[in-house]
């Protein structure tokens, strides 16, 4: 049973890698722009990560 969460975390940090082609897309015109988009990666990333480990505890609290 303790096997299953970090399978459905796997995902999640998966995403974020779909969006860094679009951050790599025009790198030579605004560098400063891939930054921000590199932040909006991380700020969708992080909370999804921190979303699926609390729904995964949850859901480990209440098989026991």
């Amino acid at each position: 049973a303790p096997t299953e969460p970090p399978a459905t975390e796997e995902p999640a940090t998966e995403e974020p890698a779909t969006e860094a082609p679009a951050a790599t897309e025009g790198p030579e015109e605004e560098p400063a722009e891939t930054d921000t988009k590199r932040g909006r990666a991380w700020l969708i990333a992080l909370p999804a990560a921190a979303l699926i480990a609390v729904g995964a505890a949850l859901l480990l609290r209440k098989r026991r």
